[in-house]
């Protein structure tokens, strides 16, 4: 069963993968947690998982265990109806068919490319607890996984450039300078806050499309510019 999201049907809510992993049978709580979300799931709460939790289950070591508990509370999966798409589409029963499928390249790709942001991740500030040299031992495993799967799916007589874009990546990585960017966000982060209004109300009085305009104002030039980088990509 698919369809668009009606804003008139009922609520959504939209399953955190901490609140996931701890439905599964054996975790501590979870025949708990399981009744009390069935409950509010007969209050017309509708609960929904994404591709992003499709790839974490996957990549767990317990992928059917995330299938049974997504079952359990009958999760809707999410998705675009179309690239680009604003719109999005629900579907039931989806869970065993997305986890437990075989994954072809074009997904290891993708995941890939989701792994290469987390740079930016860092940046934010967003990666708690994650420090510069567990992220690039990271992104190495990942780029070390993907090239293994290419060198599966390509002609033995394209090794070499395999090879050659394999090295490019990995020396990409080793030179990022993660802790000078992470130093630099903060920085900024720091001074935009300082500059933010202490009163909370001030913002609250202000229409929701002025609001950027209106914190953007109180920044000077270089740090208007310095968070208009991190958040549009210097555009």
């Amino acid at each position: 069963m698919t369809g668009p999201v009606d804003p008139g049907q009922p609520w959504m809510a939209y399953l955190d993968q901490n609140v996931l992993s701890r439905l599964r049978q054996g975790e501590p709580g979870s025949d708990l947690l399981r009744s009390a979300l069935n409950k509010m799931g007969v209050q017309d709460v509708m609960f929904v998982y994404s591709m992003i939790h499709v790839d974490e289950s996957r990549a767990s070591g317990r992928p059917d265990a995330f299938v049974e508990a997504l079952n359990a509370i009958s999760a809707w999966c999410i998705e675009p109806h179309t690239h680009n798409d604003q719109r999005v589409a629900l579907s039931s029963g989806r869970a065993e068919e997305l986890i437990l499928a075989d994954q072809d390249i074009s997904h290891e790709a993708t995941r890939t490319l989701k792994d290469l942001l987390k740079p930016m991740q860092f940046a934010m500030g967003w990666l708690n607890g994650v420090d510069a040299a567990s992220l690039r031992e990271d992104l190495n495993d990942g780029v070390d996984e993907f090239w293994r799967g290419l060198e599966n799916e390509l002609p033995e007589g394209n090794m070499g450039l395999l090879t050659d874009g394999k090295r490019a990546i990995l020396g990409a990585i080793h030179e990022m300078p993660l802790e000078k960017v992470r130093g630099e966000a903060e920085v900024s982060f720091d001074r935009f806050r300082a500059r933010l209004p202490e009163n909370h109300a001030q913002l609250d009085a202000i229409p929701a499309d002025q609001v950027v305009e209106f914190v953007l104002g109180h920044l000077d030039d270089p740090d208007r510019d310095e968070l208009l980088k991190l958040t549009h990509g210097g555009s």
